[in-house]
């Protein structure tokens, strides 16, 4: 018997300056989301493990993952801290790592950070798995 799975991936951000939400919205996969589901799966490196902020391209600064939360049998939430020494500026885009592979990514921001502030990054993802159960 061949069983096929189909696998869908959406996302999810919220950004919090000082614990209010300031932004939220949906995300886009790159084409290396599936490279780093595949590392995933056999165990290798990749695994999700860093958000980056960028500004005009240029990396303003990196964090890793603090907090993974697991919704159900679905979703992960994933939480990073930019904290204030981080970076003292407005990014623009974010993107969320799985090792050197980015994995999804969010372009057209405008979020100011000083260095009296704290970012916090939550990225929701959703899995929807179908296909013929065994």
């Amino acid at each position: 018997m061949n069983n096929q799975i189909e696998l869908k991936v959406k996302g999810y951000i919220k950004i919090y300056r000082n614990g209010e939400l300031i932004h939220e919205q949906p995300n886009t996969l790159t084409s290396n989301a599936y490279e780093v589901l595949r590392r995933t799966i056999v165990g290798d490196t990749g695994y999700i493990n860093k958000i980056n902020v960028y500004k005009l391209g240029g990396l303003l600064a990196s964090s890793n993952i603090t907090q993974k939360t697991y919704f159900a049998t679905n979703k992960i939430q994933v939480i990073s801290i930019f904290d204030e020494a981080s970076f003292d500026d407005t990014f623009d885009e974010m993107r969320l790592y799985g090792d050197t592979y980015i994995f999804s990514e969010v372009i057209g921001l405008s979020i100011a950070k000083d260095n009296l502030s704290q970012i916090a990054i939550e990225w929701t993802l959703e899995f929807i798995i179908t296909g013929i159960a065994p």
